[in-house]
């Protein structure tokens, strides 16, 4: 009997040594790992957004002009069309394009935009030309607080722009109703099929990788009203303003990229 009760309390006391010996095992794994370095996963760097001039694009039948040359000017405001450089494009009618003066869509109904400079002007004249030199829409623009970039907008009320052709867009400031010397700038916009990878983008929601696609692929028009579209829609985030100033700067547009968008 008392050999029994010894026996037992051998087996109580092994089994005691035992578990003791797995906790102390298991706590001092859980603190290893706690204090093991954690593997953090890279954040992916954005790429900036840069416009790529697309390839093997066929010269435009129509040239265009940087505008109205010495006597273009607002006497009121003295704002003028021509002579832009980075040190005076602040003070300058300027339509947002590459420096080629040519933009590529894949819309029908595409977006353009222009800067316009501090003026004492209430409107402006935006028109658009076939390759016939056929005017096929025009309209005047109230203009709110400038300066500022005004969006002109082709509507979808009005008949598209067709695949493959070019269309000049004029844009002159009214100084003074029909007078002869507003000043003016014009540009070409020309309407191509979209690349099939570029396809599906077109109906996707705006995003900064999209504009970052739309301006890798030469596809001016899509890549900087996308982005102004962003921009409004969320004017404090610093990802898409400095998205805004690359794109603008990457078509030597950098002294007007703080103007504020006048949607």
């Amino acid at each position: 009997m008392k050999s029994n009760k010894i026996a037992r309390f051998w087996i109580l006391l092994v089994t005691i040594v035992l578990q003791g010996t797995s906790i102390v095992a298991m706590t001092t794994r859980v603190q290893a790992q706690s204090n093991a370095p954690k593997k953090t996963t890279p954040t992916r760097k954005r790429s900036r957004v840069k416009f790529v001039p697309p390839q093997g694009q066929r010269a435009p039948k129509n040239a265009v002009g940087g505008g109205r040359r010495n006597n273009g000017m607002c006497e009121q405001s003295g704002i003028a069309s021509l002579g832009i450089q980075n040190k005076t494009i602040d003070k300058t009618l300027v339509p947002l394009l590459p420096s080629s003066k040519l933009g590529l869509t894949a819309s029908s109904h595409p977006n353009m935009m222009v800067y316009v400079p501090s003026t004492s002007a209430k409107s402006l004249e935006f028109t658009i030309y076939n390759e016939q030199e056929e005017g096929i829409y025009q309209k005047q623009v109230n203009l709110g607080n400038t300066p500022g970039i005004v969006n002109l907008r082709l509507p979808t009320s009005e008949p598209g722009l067709e695949i493959g052709k070019d269309y000049r867009f004029v844009v002159s400031i009214i100084c003074q109703q029909s007078g002869p010397q507003n000043p003016f700038v014009e540009g070409l916009v020309r309407r191509v099929a979209p690349a099939s990878a570029l396809r599906n983008q077109l109906n996707q929601p705006k995003s900064l990788e999209q504009v970052i696609a739309f301006s890798e692929s030469g596809y001016w028009f899509e890549a900087v009203s996308n982005l102004a579209e962003l921009k409004a829609s969320q004017p404090f985030n610093s990802e898409i303003e400095t998205a805004w100033k690359d794109l603008l700067s990457s078509v030597g547009l950098s002294g007007i990229a703080q103007a504020p968008l006048n949607q």
